[in-house]
């Protein structure tokens, strides 16, 4: 395995003057051989007057560490990123960015020694005498900047995603120990006899800061989903709990790819009964869907996972559906959360439903393949089919980039393979009159309400387990510390999902 160190220094400084000789310790460290060691150098300054050049801002600089990373490092198997101080926020920018992309985030290790997760006091005294100094904007406390990072920072989920340690010095007089850390650093370390600048100029490898970041070398433990953290076994226990109804097969942090490899083949009796049966949907004004079965192509453990599916209409899924066949239709749901009002948005399926009549169930439905006729495709994948279901059910728009975790799984009694979303925040205001519909009537159930509604409620029981699945994992998008009646969300999950 080939691995990448890069060093990434702060504010009006340079690689070379803000770490030392830290780059040579580990490039001639025995234990570390074949270590790539790089400086990534851009221009800044501690102040900036009206002749001087312009300094870009740290998005920018996180699109430069992007773009050497392509262009230098794409073969590269392991990159661990040393940010100091501004360099801890080029660094974080940077790992939102790869998460908005879909890029596998496994590969990345980050050290952020004394890094203003929550700005510095410092810069805004630095930005008054100042001439329109960008990075120190940035690094005020309560700047745009900073809101908008954090808010990344949680939403993508990057603190469960991305093995991070974060760096306090003991005498640091510019970052204090609150911002080093946030509530982003379970994993931290502090030096106490260092400042804000020595915590990064390592001058021999005896230093806590030299452990820290070899022991994170080579360490093999990459974060992926912490979920182990909430339920340790919590896709077995579901499983089991639910034996007849669902099988958890994983969770993702990719999305998938979806590949249409051309149109389900049919039997000469089959394509007869096809032709009847649309025919009495269509006269009906009735809707007959592209639909995608999922074949055995499909690579369920890939990284991103690689849907090959073939197309059918409704018309034919509801012919081998009464030959006794389950076909195994690719679909979304997710379960949606505003954390404002403290609610989930579930949806009770209409009376007229194909299946599951009159339960309560997340909202999702099939994935609709590309097509020359029919209604628009989920030409985006498993994606677009939940944002577009849970506008069709409940008249919701969620944000385009929010990212929740997945979990694939299979609903055993009818053969739909799940993309389950488990997360999709939407805003107190996102939240039109819910009313019912076609498709059934959604409604809120409040954080409060929660645990009465999971023990007593007629459930779809695939339905149940998405919500289950989400409290495993700590209920993401619900915001710091949710809190459901009596529990938290490891122990609402506990009560009902025995061991």
């Amino acid at each position: 395995m080939t691995q990448l160190v890069v060093f990434i220094h702060g504010l009006g400084s340079s690689g070379a003057k803000a770490f030392g000789k830290f780059p040579d310790l580990i490039r001639d460290d025995p234990d570390l051989r074949g270590i790539i060691v790089e400086m990534y150098d851009y221009p800044s300054t501690k102040l900036r007057f009206p002749w001087q050049r312009r300094v870009p801002p740290i998005r920018t600089i996180a699109d430069g560490l992007r773009t050497l990373l392509r262009v230098r490092f794409s073969d590269i198997d392991e990159i661990v990123l040393v940010g100091h101080s501004l360099g801890g926020l080029v660094v974080r920018q940077h790992i939102v960015g790869e998460a908005k992309a879909g890029k596998d985030l496994r590969r990345y290790k980050l050290v952020l020694l004394a890094t203003p997760n929550e700005g510095a006091d410092a810069a805004r005294i630095g930005k008054l005498v100042s001439w329109r100094h960008n990075q120190l904007r940035q690094l005020c406390k309560d700047s745009e900047f900073l809101e908008s990072l954090n808010n990344d920072w949680e939403y993508l989920f990057l603190r469960e995603r991305v093995s991070t340690v974060y760096v306090i010095a003991g005498l640091d007089k510019t970052v204090d120990e609150r911002s080093a850390v946030h509530y982003w650093g379970p994993d931290h370390g502090t030096d106490p006899n260092k400042n804000h600048t020595s915590i990064a100029k390592v001058e021999n490898r005896g230093e806590l800061v030299y452990g820290i970041v070899k022991g994170l070398i080579t360490s093999k433990a990459t974060a992926g989903w912490r979920a182990e953290s909430i339920a340790p076994d919590w896709i077995a226990r579901i499983n089991s709990f639910y034996s007849r109804d669902i099988n958890v097969i994983r969770l993702a942090t990719l999305e998938p790819k979806v590949h249409v490899e051309g149109a389900v083949p049919l039997t000469s009796a089959q394509r007869k009964k096809v032709v009847k049966t649309r025919d009495s949907l269509l006269s009906g004004g009735g809707y007959n869907d592209l639909h995608g079965l999922v074949t055995e192509g499909s690579v369920l453990q890939a990284n991103p996972i690689n849907f090959v599916i073939q197309t059918l209409d409704y018309a034919t899924v509801s012919v081998l559906r009464s030959e006794g066949a389950k076909p195994p239709l690719l679909s979304a749901s997710a379960v949606v959360v505003c954390p404002e009002n403290k609610s989930i948005v579930l949806h009770k399926r209409a009376s007229k439903s194909a299946t599951y009549r009159e339960l309560f169930h997340t909202l999702g439905g099939a994935f609709i393949p590309p097509s020359l006729r029919g209604r628009q495709a989920d030409r985006s994948g498993p994606r677009s089919t939940a944002i577009r279901e849970i506008f069709e059910e409940a008249q919701i728009v969620v944000g385009v980039d929010d990212y929740p975790p997945m979990m694939i799984a299979r609903e055993l009694s009818t053969g739909f393979v799940q993309v389950v979303y488990l997360g999709f925040r939407v805003s107190s205001s996102g939240l039109t009159p819910l009313s019912p519909n076609n498709e059934g009537t959604p409604f809120l159930v409040t954080f409060q309400e929660l645990p009465q509604f999971l023990d007593n409620a007629d459930w779809v029981p695939t339905g149940r387990a998405h919500v289950l699945a989400w409290l495993a994992l700590g209920a993401p998008g619900a915001g710091k510390k949710p809190r459901f009646g009596d529990y938290t969300a490891a122990e609402l999950f506990d009560s009902i999902v025995r061991k």
